[in-house]
């Protein structure tokens, strides 16, 4: 093999090399998040999943008024009236 040849492998070799690495370093900052914060969390939503369904029906509920109050703006910019302000 030539010189150039040589050193594309080498630089492909460096490249799989540092992929692997930044993927066990987003592993490890992963695991870290569930093991710290994330993870009481979790298994509070695993132990008393009655609490998520709240949360779950509380987000859809705020969610559809979001969506609303957004149509209620577009209509009123297409007629031409102006918000109260």
């Amino acid at each position: 093999m030539d010189f150039l040849t040589i050193r594309e492998v080498k630089g492909l070799k460096q490249d799989v090399q540092a992929g692997q690495a930044k993927q066990s370093a987003e592993k490890f900052m992963f695991e870290k998040k569930l093991t710290e914060g994330m993870g009481a969390e979790i298994e509070d939503a695993l132990e008393h999943p009655e609490k998520m369904v709240k949360n779950v029906e509380f987000a859809k509920k705020y969610t559809k008024k979001k969506r609303r109050a957004i149509w209620k703006e577009n209509f009123r910019r297409i007629l031409g009236i102006m918000p109260k302000e």
